[in-house]
């Protein structure tokens, strides 16, 4: 996916790949290793292809000594650089949708800053999953609004700054209920692809909810 030229097919690819992955999900097929060289695009049918199934975990599947799996997987299983900040520093026991989502996002920052902060993704490639995962928090916290992104990707940066905060708002979320409630999926799903297919509003993130009515 790094050597798609043009906007509107990154845009297009990244989308097929994500709602891929989103409706494979709800069947309790979860992928565990979100990378830009998993995501493809299909020149001819110009359409994303979500590739490389080896680490993927079914829920309920048959493992090979006849137990049946259960819960979420356990492997924190990935590709560092993509791979979600609770999953690199164990503050995280098992990969959750919002795990996958904020792989996507890494995916997403990669294409629009792989050209003018190189030493930003040196961090994300090299050095220990804490350090990485330290690198990251950084970056969303203090240093992503502040970067300049080379003119042609400015369309895909603005798109980019709001995943990061939704990312922020996720955190949040979790922050105000004690990590005891988890941000709803669907709710998680749908407020990416808002951000991503259609103009977000000034107030959207101050009335924005991730939590299903009790």
């Amino acid at each position: 996916m790094d050597k798609i030229e043009g906007m509107d097919d990154f845009i297009r690819a990244w989308t097929d790949c994500f709602k891929c992955h989103y409706a494979l999900w709800k069947t309790g097929v979860e992928h565990g290793d979100i990378s830009i060289w998993n995501l493809m695009w299909d020149k001819m049918n110009k359409c994303g292809i979500l590739n490389d199934w080896d680490l993927a975990f079914v829920r309920g599947g048959i493992r090979k000594d006849g137990k049946l799996l259960e819960g979420h997987g356990g492997e924190r299983t990935g590709t560092v650089p993509f791979m979600a900040r609770g999953l690199l520093n164990l503050n995280d026991k098992h990969r959750l949708y919002r795990h996958e989502v904020e792989s996507f996002i890494w995916v997403f920052t990669w294409i629009c800053i792989k050209n003018d902060h190189s030493e930003v993704i040196k961090q994300w490639r090299t050095g220990s999953c804490l350090a990485v995962a330290h690198a990251k928090s950084h970056f969303i916290l203090d240093d992503y609004q502040f970067l300049k992104v080379s003119d042609n990707v400015n369309g895909l940066w603005e798109k980019c700054k709001l995943l990061i905060r939704l990312l922020r708002k996720i955190e949040n979320v979790r922050d105000e209920c004690a990590y005891m409630v988890e941000p709803d999926a669907d709710l998680i799903h749908q407020a990416v692809l808002h951000i991503i297919e259609q103009q977000v509003a000034p107030t959207y993130f101050s009335t924005l909810t991730l939590l299903k009515p009790a």
